[in-house]
């Protein structure tokens, strides 16, 4: 079994954090993965500072910026988010106001294993990083605990390599050899050991390689050279060994092929490739193919460097400054320098070369490319000869094989995209932040992976961190080349290899990427073809010349960088044309697909286009910009639809607002959009816009489903802030104007009925409208309006006194998978936790309280957090944490008065005024007076705080004071009064009672 192979049976709960982050409970015979979350960040933290840890200290680490109260809090929150993610943990020890980790670790026994000078436990236990994969916190302390551990882990197993090669037998070490010098390739004593100790062949190679590294590495990183003492060891091995030394030293040329730090980051598979091709007798001709600065060269010379050690008879023509077949030929003979006295210079080479065993690298073949039957007369010649050809633009003849690069791998925070930005920021005199990790990544994702932009990007380095770079460069693409060094040498710049890729490129060529250009995205082939006018055997040729690329999901892109540098440098009439035909493609898509009904889910049809949402946008902007009505009335409607149901909502709003201000009013569909509008800036909690949109179309609109819906979304606006009579009249009058039962928005306005009859304690009428809108939603498949009617209905079934019934009709829901879309879900959680309260399962109220909050956050509908607040408060009180309570109230108080729910910041307001009881009685019972005196305020509230009034046992002229004292208040008022008393806690008897 491996030294660090989990115990089958261990006694407590293990973590492992070698590697990403797992954990093995007591009795388990498997570990299970972890995912990486700031709860999971704190028990990592908390086994690496092994020992009792006092509650106070730790929130100090966790929030050193926050007040003592809000850190607290906040660690109270992970501890709740612990038990919920790992229910069955039992390694977490708390006493009082101390916690610790007291289970087993990875990390543990590897330190155990260093203590007994067990140097192989040792270095099996760390057969990863620590933490590997896992990114940044957030927290200042904890990465910075997390960074520094990484390298005492790291420092220690190297010192435990060194020691067991220091115990070596006669046995091969170069597979330990190997790992060691990996460990850092710019540590020069480890280098100097593996030379001085290296005995076999293997061993000699890894030693050889690791030199090599180091020569190149030390002088392009930190501006120094390898040691002479090095060299001299160097010297020593070569004597041992018969390592071919013809290999000539990577030279700087200008461009990032050369000046990435390690030559094969990210490529070990490519180069792994070539130089089995280069084994394989039925090849001859390899083509390292791909856009300019993707890392060609860097990858030829690391397969060059390798055959020359191998004893391979290699020779390297950087073919760049050849123009024509008789300038190559030229440049040819002076490399290879041929003596046969012919006159004919293609002889004179062919000659030179035949019957020999060769490999020539040809770099920068690309303006060659319709020369490359030379080639094939090269090859013909000699059957042993073999060509590495490196070319932004694939040669096309039977001969090749082709190896096409794409961008480095972007994924995770060991990936070689990011390794090489933290590369180049190191050489020019920064380390990477720990917080800059997340940017970085986006940045380099952004520039997708491709090497010459990362060099150029990190340039700006010194001066700007990773996120103002990324922000700076979606701004203005000519950021890239603005800190590159002159033209008189150093690293190029994109917009150099820009124009050189455009001047290969015909008029025809260069049309077909402006058409590509002006789309949003990435492209399958229909929709490449008919935007860029071309067809696919014109696309094929633009993929071979590296201008277009084939993204992970087959879609055709073009870089971001080089689609600026397209829109900038085509025609503008070739460009409009190039719009009118994407707008003119993606609206007959959409009216040629699935119908769309609002309420229901997205057909499967239809869900591909969830990823043309932007394209979708992009057309629809063009057609408004162009008064292209022809295409709004093609499709508008379903696309508006669309937008809804992908949760597309501030987008939908602002397409909307630009339709309506080009179609005539009297067309039906200007009707039919400016219902739509209003009802998504309800949905987003823009209530102001949503009356003024809806009130203004009534005035004009008269198509009887548009009336209606406008109708709704005046009830939703009504509704949000407690004008429950309005909210009828408004429910009623769009019912009346669709009677069809099986029309969406009659089912929209009969549910809204229910909640408004909910709301005023009319229970048994809203009974009977929610299961009117759940059987008609069912049997017309209106799955969004059936999901949000139950849900409803399992409240209602809470306020009726049977919360267990509304929670078998809740799960029920959740098991079916209809929660189709983050606000309904948020939505369910939150009268799931009504529901748990109801029956006394704290835990469950409060998981369920906050999981909605966050929900609804995390989905930018922040109008909603205050009634979340309001039900974590209650959640908070029922868990006995009184303070809790009382700052989740005054945060919804504030919250709700800002986006003006009055029913939510009436039922904050009297919760408030409990509390506010046991230290200030008068003023305490006046605020309370003044909520439960609010029509806002819904009935369910109105009952709770209405038993908390009685509870207070108040007399009847402290009533009468109260009365008095409240009289002419408004929210703003009381909201104003409160935060001027924050702070205090709730009594314990209110949160218990």
């Amino acid at each position: 079994m491996p030294i660090d192979a989990p115990v089958n049976t261990p006694a407590s709960d293990t973590l492992f954090l070698f590697g990403p982050p797992r954990i093995q409970y007591a009795g388990d015979s498997e570990p299970q993965p972890l995912p990486w979350t700031r709860p999971i960040a704190l028990l990592a933290y908390l086994n690496l500072r092994p020992g009792w840890h006092a509650r106070e200290q730790l929130a100090s680490v966790l929030r050193p910026d926050a007040e003592s109260r809000a850190a607290r809090a906040y660690l109270r929150g992970l501890i709740h988010r612990v038990r919920d993610l790992l229910p069955r943990l039992s390694g977490l020890q708390m006493e009082g106001e101390r916690i610790r980790w007291e289970g087993s670790s990875d990390t543990a026994r590897f330190l155990d294993a260093i203590a007994r000078s067990d140097w192989e436990a040792a270095a099996s236990l760390h057969a990863a990083p620590l933490l590997e994969g896992t990114a940044a916190t957030g927290d200042p302390l904890l990465d910075e605990t997390f960074s520094m551990e990484r390298g005492r882990f790291l420092a220690t197993l190297r010192a435990a390599y060194l020691a067991q090669l220091a115990q070596r037998t006669d046995e091969d070490h170069s597979a330990l050899m190997q790992s060691l010098v990996q460990l850092d390739p710019l540590d020069e004593h480890a280098v100097q050991e593996v030379m001085r100790l290296a005995r076999t062949s293997q061993e000699r190679s890894v030693a050889v390689a690791a030199f090599r590294s180091l020569e190149r590495t030390l002088p392009a990183q930190i501006g120094e050279e390898v040691s002479q003492a090095t060299r001299r060891l160097f010297g020593e091995l070569l004597s041992r060994t018969r390592v071919a030394q013809s290999a000539p030293p990577v030279r700087s040329q200008g461009s990032s092929d050369q000046a990435t730090g390690t030559a094969l980051l990210g490529r070990r598979a490519e180069a792994d490739l070539v130089a089995k091709l280069l084994r394989d007798p039925a090849v001859q001709l390899v083509t390292i193919f791909g856009q300019g600065g993707i890392g060609k060269s860097t990858l030829a010379r690391a397969v060059f460097e390798q055959e020359a050690r191998n004893g391979t008879d290699v020779q390297w023509v950087d073919a760049g400054s050849a123009k024509s077949e008789d300038a190559f030929l030229a440049l040819l003979a002076g490399t290879l320098q041929p003596n046969n006295g012919h006159n004919n210079v293609l002889h004179q080479v062919q000659r030179h070369l035949a019957r020999r065993a060769v490999t020539l690298f040809l770099d920068n073949f690309e303006q060659l490319a319709g020369q490359a039957q030379l080639l094939g007369s090269l090859l013909r010649s000699n059957p042993l000869l073999k060509l590495v050809v490196t070319s932004r633009e694939a040669l096309r003849t039977p001969w090749e094989r082709l190896v096409p690069l794409a961008g480095l791998a972007t994924a995770g925070d060991e990936s070689p995209a990011l390794q090489l930005f933290r590369e180049h920021t190191y050489r020019l005199g920064r380390a990477l932040e720990p917080s800059e990790n997340a940017a970085a990544l986006e940045l380099v994702s952004y520039l997708e992976g491709v090497p010459l932009a990362i060099e150029l990007a990190a340039q700006w380095t010194p001066l700007m961190m990773a996120g103002e770079i990324l922000e700076e460069l979606r701004r203005d693409t000519r950021l890239i080349d603005a800190a590159a060094s002159g033209p008189g040498g150093g690293t190029p710049r994109m917009r150099a290899v820009f124009e050189a890729t455009w001047a290969r490129l015909n008029g025809a060529e260069r049309r077909a990427l402006g058409g590509l250009a002006v789309a949003s995205g990435p492209l399958d082939l229909a929709a490449a073809c008919s935007i860029s006018g071309i067809d696919p055997g014109q696309m094929l040729q633009l993929l071979f010349k590296a201008v277009v690329h084939r993204a992970a999901d087959q879609r055709l892109r073009l870089h971001p960088l080089w689609k600026q540098y397209v829109l900038a440098s085509s025609p503008e009439a070739d460009l409009e044309e190039a719009r009118d035909r994407h707008a003119t493609y993606f609206f007959s898509l959409a009216a040629a697909g699935p119908v769309l009904r609002l309420g229901a889910v997205l057909p499967d049809a239809a869900k591909p286009w969830l990823g043309l949402a932007d394209e979708f946008a992009l057309a629809w902007r063009w057609a408004c910009a162009r008064a292209r009505i022809d295409l709004l009335e093609q499709a508008g409607l379903k696309l508006a639809i669309l937008f809804h149901l992908a949760g597309r909502h501030p987008d939908a709003i602002d397409l909307l607002a630009q339709a309506g201000g080009v179609l005539p009013r009297e067309s039906h569909l200007a009707a039919e959009l400016v219902s739509f509008r209003a009802l998504q800036c309800c949905r987003l909690g823009r209530l102001d816009e949503a009356q003024a949109v809806a009130s203004g179309a009534l005035g004009w609109v008269a198509e009887p489903a548009a009336r209606a819906r406008l109708e709704v979304a005046l009830a939703r606006v009504h509704l949000f802030r407690g004008h429950y009579p309005a909210a009828f009249q408004s429910c009623e009058a769009a019912a009346a104007l669709v009677p069809g039962q099986d029309s969406p928005v009659r089912m929209m306005a009969v549910e809204l009925l229910g909640r408004c009859a909910m709301a005023i304690g009319r229970l048994a009428d809203a009974e009977a409208s929610l299961e009117a809108v759940i059987d008609a939603a069912r049997d017309h498949e209106a799955q969004e309006l059936h999901a949000r009617a139950l849900i409803l209905l399992g409240t209602l079934r809470g306020e009726q006194d049977r919360p267990g019934e509304g929670l078998q009709l809740l799960s029920r829901l959740q098991e079916s998978g209809a929660l189709s879309d983050d606000y309904t879900t948020a939505y369910w959680q939150r009268a799931m936790s009504r529901l748990h309260g109801r029956l006394h399962a704290v835990n469950e109220q409060f998981a369920c309280a906050r999981d909605s909050l966050q929900g609804f956050r995390e989905a930018g509908f922040d109008f909603e957090a205050g009634e979340s607040l309001y039900t974590l408060g209650l959640a908070a009180l029922a868990s006995g944490e009184p303070t809790s309570a009382a700052e989740a109230f005054s945060e919804g108080m504030r919250e709700s008065v800002a986006s003006t729910s009055w029913p939510a910041a009436a039922a904050c307001v009297a919760a408030l005024g409990v509390h506010l009881c046991s230290s200030d009685r008068p003023l305490g019972l006046a605020i309370l007076v003044f909520a439960l005196g609010r029509p806002e305020l819904a009935w369910s509230a109105s009952q709770e705080w209405g038993r908390r009034l009685d509870a207070l046992d108040a007399t009847e002229e402290e009533l009468h004071a109260a009365r008095r004292r409240c009289e002419g208040w408004g929210f703003e008022q009381v909201a104003a009064l409160l935060g001027s008393l924050a702070g205090t806690a709730l009594p314990t008897t209110a949160a218990t009672r």
